[in-house]
């Protein structure tokens, strides 16, 4: 979940920015909340929680993945490739709880989504649907 967080929240940021904006104070604390403009609020929160991610996974010497493509199996093998990104999207399209995101998502919005989990790269802001 740790992985999905960010981009959870970049493709939905268009739609619930001003919720997201405020969670910001409880994560990073009243001096950041103050210094930082209100537009640009949620996206210091994102960046909040890839620095937090980015921390954990120094402090456990890369056991806590960043990105789909750090996940590792006891072996140190990678359990989850680049050519499983369509079959993730596909399976995910099946879970009951896509209904419940702000903005709609298809296959090719979730292959996005999950190809940019798997890279570390944020999301493209103008791939993102707007409905």
């Amino acid at each position: 979940m740790a992985i999905y967080l960010p981009y959870g929240l970049e493709y939905n940021l268009h739609k619930r920015g001003g919720t997201m904006a405020e969670l910001l104070l409880p994560l990073a604390g009243e001096d950041v909340y103050r210094a930082t403009p209100p537009e640009e609020r949620a996206r210091r929160l994102i960046a909040c929680i890839r620095k937090l991610n980015a921390d954990l996974h120094e402090a456990t010497g890369g056991r806590h993945a960043r990105f789909l493509s750090e996940v590792r199996d006891r072996e140190g093998r990678p359990m989850v490739t680049r050519e499983q990104i369509p079959e993730i999207a596909r399976a995910a399209m099946g879970d009951g709880s896509i209904f419940y995101n702000p903005e709609e998502l298809d296959f090719d919005d979730l292959r996005m989504v999950i190809f940019a989990a798997w890279t570390g790269e944020p999301l493209d802001g103008g791939r993102i649907r707007r409905g």
